[in-house]
């Protein structure tokens, strides 16, 4: 006769598994931007900025993409203590931004649309990597892309990692496994 959920086939998935829960991946210092529906980290290394990359598209996400001012705001004051790993201490993180302001290539490597930016008014690079000034850098708040942070050692910052909440990762794997139940049916 087989059990409940043999017998229910693909509806088994949401009904005899709602507790499935994918988590925050561990060994981060996850913060959440409350209300907005994502969590935050900073890398585990020191790196370049692909280095960085990697490693959040390792766990599953990506480096930040920020999409107004509130955020960019909230990201700069909770990531105010990051330094560079060198003597210099500068306040900066790696963001998800990507390309150049001068042939109009800035993308997220996320896939988001690029609708929002605070570049410097001061010394701005047009680099191919971004980084997020903190909230105890001079030009706090603003974003630059020095290529000195991308190729020096000394000069290397961590990256900003997002990840949406554990619940929308939850029903994204629910509805993964729901898909593979009908394919097998």
């Amino acid at each position: 006769m087989g059990t409940f959920c043999q017998r229910l086939g693909a509806v088994c998935v949401l009904i005899c598994m709602p507790t499935v829960s994918l988590g925050l991946p561990s060994g981060y210092n996850w913060m959440e931007h409350e209300g907005k529906g994502k969590w935050y980290a900073l890398t585990q290394n020191f790196g370049p900025w692909q280095a960085c990359e990697d490693e959040a598209v390792g766990i599953g996400a990506h480096l930040a993409n920020i999409n107004n001012q509130d955020e960019n705001d909230w990201l700069a004051e909770t990531f105010k203590e990051t330094n560079t790993q060198g003597p210099t201490d500068n306040n900066i993180a790696w963001i998800g931004l990507r390309g150049f302001i001068s042939d109009s290539s800035l993308y997220w490597v996320c896939g988001d649309p690029v609708d929002y930016t605070t570049f410097t008014p001061v010394r701005l690079s047009d680099g191919e990597y971004w980084y997020l000034h903190g909230n105890n850098h001079t030009e706090a708040r603003y974003w630059n892309s020095n290529p000195v942070h991308n190729t020096d050692p000394n000069e290397y910052p961590k990256g900003i990692i997002e990840i949406p909440e554990p619940a929308t990762l939850s029903l994204l794997a629910l509805g993964g496994l729901m898909l593979i139940r009908k394919r097998r049916a």
